[in-house]
């Protein structure tokens, strides 16, 4: 038994795990249904409020973002504070920042973005949601 395939067919606990199919080819296969149609995709906002940490460990997903839609706008939302480590980063088109404590602004600050009429907003560190 040299392949995944083999090894499953030859358990009967999980047999019905097997492929259905040979792949046709050694490309790249998507590992399920896109949630959307990426091709129509022209503004993302990734957000990192608070943690500087989290927001650092953001930049391969921005890195990947930007190799896989090179042409869509991607916006970054964070803390003021937390804002100067992505300064000058080509990976952003822009880095909007929000007020730590103050709480009127940062509801202006919620729907000027929802006027931005963002197609994603991602926290990439959870839960994506396209935007209609």
């Amino acid at each position: 038994m040299n392949s995944l395939r083999e090894i499953i067919e030859a358990s009967p606990g999980i047999r019905h795990l097997a492929l259905a199919s040979e792949p046709t080819s050694n490309e790249p296969q998507p590992l399920g249904p896109a949630r959307w149609d990426w091709s129509k995709v022209q503004r993302i906002l990734v957000v990192r409020l608070r943690s500087i940490g989290d927001a650092v460990l953001t930049t391969p997903s921005l890195f990947a973002l930007r190799r896989f839609l090179p042409g869509v706008q991607i916006d970054m939302l964070l803390e003021d504070w937390v804002a100067p480590v992505f300064e000058g980063l080509d990976l952003v088109d822009q880095v909007i920042t929000m007020p730590r404590e103050n709480t009127a602004m940062r509801a202006r600050m919620a729907r000027e973005i929802r006027n931005r009429r963002y197609d994603v907003v991602t926290t990439c560190m959870g839960e994506r949601r396209q935007l209609s």
